[in-house]
């Protein structure tokens, strides 16, 4: 009887252990899990586990605040001398693995925090960002940080006195071709350092062995007296040391072996106003582009082996080649100014203008693939900045582009040499020649309607009887398109890209007007012969005859086409109101129907004074650098621009503003 008792028991005793588990199985998983946000402050020695994250019961060690925290979550660092401690409890001597993202930072309102490792290194296994940090790193083995084909953020990071200088890793460690660590591996290893920092190399590979993927390395906008070594696309191998604490000798940095320990992938680089001396894209398989945005005008960044250079700022390159065999591509955009005058003659493949290029008095930029854009050619002004050239040597050839090339190079002259131009040789060679005055025609290109389309290019000069005119292309906008082409009220070329023809054996120059319509609207009728000065050729290269037209059928002559005639534009006059800032104020008024764009008007009196300060297509315009405490009256008028004529509104009414 007893034992059917116990039988008949332990079912409801089954039931209730059972419920009391389920009762606390969430708790334990949420542990599992752990916590959003944890704190960490080493105050009880380096070996001690204890706290449970909070900021009144902080874990003592950072090795448990990791463990403790959640995927995504934030660590806080609370201030003070003791910070927190990274220690190397089993004395493995191998990285310390960070396979959550997470954030690591100061606690809110310190401004930094002191982390110590004694580990040797840091490994990721997902993305991590280090920000307002010192780091004071004491093992000198693998004295590095891995993002291992992850994102590794450092803001604001630093060393703390008496601490390794660390290098950075996109790729992970390996030994004997085995990756060190159980960091789960990416394939995209990106490393983003700003503000103040102090680090040594950084390599786009892996230490000790290859990387397959890519790498993408992003240095900004970088604090005065920070710290930064070279920039290598490749892995490198490390020399072995021991880890000798007490050893005050800098380790060295891991040597680059772009042969042995390659980046699979692309490698990009963008440095933002930041002190690398050295990027060196040998290693990368799919080439290393960099981008350059230059806080050192003179020589020193130095370029090597890389496929692609883009150039924003002032850059003056102390070195610039590409891997063996190759020519880099160039890229100036328009806020670019580029320095080439330490480097000689110097042969690119591709390249797009847009800004400024400098070339040696006495030197070439041969280019071999394509070349676009419009650039600045100078050559250096040793007397400094200025809007024109320094001295160009005559019958010199500053840039070989070919012949196909759509590329154009503008020239302004040293004041001593206004009688010199740089003119396009029908080889494609960009030569400064000397020309006479009375010799000397412009063209010049505008659009019709400029809410319509636009053209690229305003203004050309050359020589008469021996220059090559460029021409302009018509770009129509979204929802129009080109129409025609006319000189002096004719119909010249329905090409989108006109290159004016000589009259006889010389140009005579001319202004020339782009038309455009509403996608939808019928096309126009044409003139049965156009201007004998120009033909609508269908050309696509500078400088190219027209063909022979084919013989025409008779047909009725058509009616001549006259200019357009002035249209009556009426337009609303804006409505205005003014909001004002810290030394500046904000002119609004409402969109005004038909208007292209609106002028704005400033005086320091009401009725008298206005000077333009601006012309826009938005409603709005914050007008900046004005004086505190100042009071400033505005008034603004609408535009139409048809046929190339101006149309105006009345003015607004004046409304005034007082700046803080």
């Amino acid at each position: 009887m007893m034992k059917k008792w116990n039988i008949k028991m332990s079912l409801p005793l089954m039931g209730m252990a059972a419920m009391f588990l389920a009762l606390f199985t969430v708790p334990s998983t949420v542990a599992a899990q752990g916590n959003s946000v944890v704190y960490v402050s080493t105050t009880k020695g380096a070996n001690t586990s204890s706290g449970s994250g909070t900021k009144t019961d902080p874990y003592n060690l950072f090795n448990d605040a990791v463990k403790g925290v959640a995927d995504g979550g934030t660590i806080y660092i609370l201030a003070g001398s003791n910070s927190a401690m990274l220690n190397d409890l089993n004395s493995s001597n191998e990285p310390f693995v960070i396979n959550k993202q997470i954030y690591i930072k100061p606690e809110p309102g310190a401004q930094t925090a002191i982390l110590t490792t004694r580990v040797a290194g840091i490994i990721l296994g997902a993305d991590v960002t280090f920000e307002n940090i010192e780091l004071n790193v004491t093992n000198r083995y693998h004295d590095q940080i891995f993002a291992n084909g992850h994102t590794l953020t450092l803001n604001n990071v630093t060393r703390a006195q008496g601490s390794r200088l660390v290098d950075i890793v996109a790729g992970g460690l390996y030994s004997n071709n085995t990756q060190i660590s159980t960091a789960t591996p990416g394939n995209n290893g990106k490393i983003i350092i700003q503000g103040k920092c102090a680090f040594g190399n950084i390599y786009a590979g892996s230490i000790n062995g290859n990387f397959s993927g890519t790498s993408s390395i992003d240095i900004g906008n970088i604090a005065a007296n920070s710290l930064l070594g070279n920039i290598y696309s490749c892995g490198a191998d490390e020399t072995p040391i021991g880890d000798d604490f007490f050893n005050q000798e800098e380790p060295p940095a891991p040597t680059p072996n772009p042969h042995a320990y390659k980046v699979t992938g692309k490698v990009n680089v963008t440095i933002n106003k930041a002190p690398v001396q050295t990027i060196d894209g040998t290693g990368a398989g799919n080439g290393t582009d960099v981008f350059c945005n230059a806080e050192y005008a003179s020589s020193y960044h130095s370029f090597l082996n890389i496929t692609k250079l883009t150039v924003g700022g002032k850059l003056r390159p102390k070195a610039l080649t590409a891997p063996e065999g190759k020519r880099p591509d160039l890229s100036v955009p328009s806020n670019g100014i580029l320095n080439l005058t330490d480097l000689k003659n110097i042969e690119v493949k591709d390249f797009i203008g847009g800004g400024r290029l400098l070339i040696d008095k006495s030197s070439t930029l041969s280019i071999f693939g394509t070349a676009t854009g419009t650039s600045v050619f100078e050559t250096e002004h040793h007397k400094g900045q200025n809007s024109h050239s320094g001295i160009v040597t005559i019958n010199h050839v500053y840039i070989k582009a070919g012949s196909t090339s759509s590329a154009t190079f503008t020239f302004d002259p040293y004041p001593t040499q206004t009688d010199l131009i740089l003119q396009r040789q029908a080889n494609g060679d960009w030569m400064i020649i000397k020309y006479s005055s009375s010799s000397a025609v412009t063209f010049t290109y505008e659009s019709a309607d400029d809410f319509m389309g636009d053209v690229d290019r305003s203004t050309e000069t050359i020589d008469s009887a021996n220059g090559t005119p460029q021409g302009a292309k018509a770009i129509p906008y979204e929802g129009y398109r080109f129409v025609n082409w006319t000189k002096d009220g004719v119909v010249v070329s329905t090409n989108p890209y006109l290159v004016p023809q000589k009259t006889g054996t010389a140009y005579s120059g001319g202004h020339y007007i782009a038309h455009f319509a509403e996608d939808n609207s019928p096309e126009p009728e044409q003139p049965e012969k156009p201007d004998p000065d120009d033909t609508d050729s269908g050309n696509t290269s500078p400088g190219t005859p027209p063909p022979p037209a084919p013989p025409a059928a008779p047909k009725p002559s058509a009616p001549a086409v006259t200019a357009p005639k002035p249209v009556n534009v009426s337009l609303s006059k804006p409505k205005v109101t003014l909001k004002r800032g810290k030394k500046y104020a904000v002119i609004k008024y409402k969109k005004v129907k038909n208007a292209h764009g609106y002028e704005i008007y400033r005086s320091n009196k009401k009725k008298s004074g206005y000077k333009k300060v601006a012309t826009t297509k938005k409603t709005s315009y914050k007008n900046k650098k004005l004086k505190s405490r100042k009071k400033y009256y505005y008034k603004v008028r609408a535009y139409r621009t048809v046929n190339g004529q101006k149309y105006y509104s009345s003015y607004s009414a004046v409304k005034s503003v007082k700046v803080k």
